[in-house]
Order: structure tokens, then C-alpha cells, then sequence
């Protein structure tokens, strides 16, 4: 008595072909990206402190500011203002960049937060700006502008009037590391 075993040698023929031919685009479709990633392994700076002049501040601020990704950006930053009472002032945004290289757009948001005396102001702050920052390590250049509404009903320390929209410019520089 002989037994025999019968395949489906044309489904298995076809669905090895597929797989080879599958493999084959992926190997094709990495390579380029796997040789460019080995020949210029270029380094890429994802923080910087910096120096404004104007923007959220108002007068002035001293920023960090951390990029996880390429096309978006947080920042702190703070501000002391000598008067009687040495308050300091916070600020916090978040960007969003436009573009590739050293040339980018740069649109943000964020609050900015002045404690006096008793009671404490909040502004929001938007940014609408040019940026060039260094590759590497290196520089940062930003020139901005940089409106400050005031949200509430009433003025804000004599200098804005409720809900009113102040247009305002920041110059910063600093380093990107």
C-alpha cells in the first residue's frame, strides 16, 4: 500500500513569491534610508536658552526651551522686575515650526504670569516670528511678533484695558546646544 501526499505546490509556489517579493521592497525601501543614517550621522540640537528683549515678557525674559521633535517646541521662561515688591514673572509657551534647515517660521502660544502685590495678572501671549537657529551647536536668532491680550474685564495694572489687544515685538538671541 503506498501512500501519497499531495501539496498545493501552486498556492505555496505563489505565496513564497509573494513573500520574497515582499521582503524585496522592504530591503529596497531601507536601504537608501539606512546608508544615509550610517554616512552622515549629523547631530541635531534640541535645546536652547536664550535672551528676549520684549515679547512675552514685556520688557524682557530669560528663556530654556526644549524641542522633542523637529516641528514643535516648549519653553519657560521668567522675569524679575526691580520694583518694591521684586516679583518675579513666569512665562510658558508652546511653538510650532514651519520649514526646514536654519530658516524657520515660528507660531506659538502661551500665558504669562505677573504676580503684584496682592493680586497677579495673566496675559496670554502669541508669537508669529522668523527664527534661525544653528544645526548643531551654535546660535539662535529670533525676531518676533508677539500681540499680549489681556482676558479679563478689568485692566491689567493700568497698562492694558480689559480685554484688550496690545501688539508688541520680541528681539532674542542666544545659544542652541
Amino acid at each position: 500500500m503506498t501512500h501519497r501526499l499531495d501539496l498545493p505546490f501552486t498556492s505555496f509556489k505563489s505565496s513564497l513569491s509573494v513573500g520574497a517579493l515582499g521582503l524585496a521592497l522592504a530591503a529596497a525601501c531601507l536601504a537608501p534610508a539606512t546608508a544615509s543614517a550610517q554616512t552622515s550621522p549629523e547631530p541635531r540640537a534640541w535645546n536652547a536658552v536664550y535672551a528676549e528683549l520684549g515679547g512675552a515678557g514685556f520688557i524682557g525674559s530669560v528663556n530654556y526651551e526644549i524641542r522633542p521633535v523637529p516641528w514643535f517646541g516648549a519653553r519657560a521662561g521668567a522675569l524679575w522686575i526691580p520694583d518694591d515688591s521684586g516679583q518675579l514673572t513666569l512665562l510658558s509657551s508652546l511653538f510650532g515650526f514651519v520649514g526646514t534647515g536654519e530658516s524657520l517660521l515660528e507660531l506659538g502660544a502661551g500665558p504669562s504670569i505677573f504676580p503684584h502685590g496682592d493680586s497677579t495678572g495673566v496675559l496670554i501671549h502669541l508669537s508669529v516670528g522668523y527664527r534661525y537657529q544653528s544645526r548643531t551647536l551654535g546660535e539662535l536668532f529670533r525676531v518676533a511678533w508677539t500681540p499680549l491680550l489681556n482676558p479679563k474685564d478689568r485692566p491689567f495694572f493700568g497698562i492694558l484695558g480689559p480685554r484688550h489687544l496690545w501688539t508688541w515685538a520680541g528681539l532674542s538671541a542666544g545659544l542652541v546646544f
